[in-house]
């Protein structure tokens, strides 16, 4: 399990929370000021924040302030009422932050964190919706296609193709969005090595680019996928061209 550090006083309020966490992490809890989870990041980083709104006005400014500009890499997840989180409306731009609003289910809950942190989780597919794994470095893009899919099919995500293949052999997707523009192994290379397998070369790839550039689209057609994708893709589209394939 991945650590996760609940940022918040331990009450009977957040008790029901605390306990749905704990089926996909281990949670340390500390009290919500900026000087107590910087001590504890320190100690260890963990694989995600996810911080309570409300406590103090000054003491939550401080903590969004330090997560954004010294802990970057930190993935952050806040709960809090519109009003609690509008004062952080700038922080929800980026790809480090998201925020959940009351009420809480177990559901959004576990799912938003899991995904914010690049932790599996089945715990709400049936078997009855098609699988599909989106791979993409980029952490917003990741959170919005999985949001345009989510109600029709069941969604893993992963940040590299090493964490891709990890996925894959867990289960095995009916397709995969892959985007073609990676660090390490970038998406034509881990298209390859699909290929060069005799079961993973039958899951249909569709190429997720940001180029528009000619001869990147020649090249990437040039690999045969079953389809592809300019960033940002428009959700009908997407859903219309999955629907095709799947």
């Amino acid at each position: 399990m991945k650590d996760l550090v609940f940022v918040g006083k331990k009450s009977n309020t957040h008790r029901e929370t605390l306990e749905m966490l704990k089926e996909m992490f281990e949670v340390d809890v500390i009290e919500p000021t900026a000087e107590a989870l910087r001590a504890r990041i320190q100690l260890s980083t963990p694989a995600l924040i996810l911080l309570t709104l409300g406590n103090d006005a000054v003491e939550d400014a401080k903590i969004m302030n330090i997560l954004n500009m010294d802990f970057i890499n930190i993935p952050v997840v806040t709960i809090g009422t519109e009003y609690e989180t509008l004062p952080f409306n700038r922080y929800y731009e980026t790809a480090q932050f998201e925020k959940i609003t009351p009420p809480i289910t177990r559901r959004v809950l576990l799912d938003t964190c899991c995904s914010m942190a690049g932790v599996e989780m089945d715990l709400f597919d049936d078997g009855s919706k098609k699988h599909i794994l989106i791979v993409d470095d980029n952490a917003l893009t990741l959170r919005n296609i999985k949001k345009m899919l989510n109600d029709q099919y069941s969604v893993a995500v992963a940040v590299s193709a090493v964490q891709a293949l990890t996925s894959i052999g867990r289960k095995k997707p009916d397709l995969i969005l892959l985007d073609y523009a990676m660090p390490v192994t970038d998406g034509k290379q881990m298209y390859q090595m699909l290929q060069a397998d005799v079961e993973l070369a039958k899951i249909p790839v569709v190429f997720l680019t940001s180029m528009a550039d000619e001869k990147i689209v020649v090249e990437l057609l040039s690999l045969k996928p079953a389809g592809y994708f300019l960033k940002p893709p428009k959700q009908k589209a997407l859903l219309e061209t999955i629907e095709s394939i799947i």
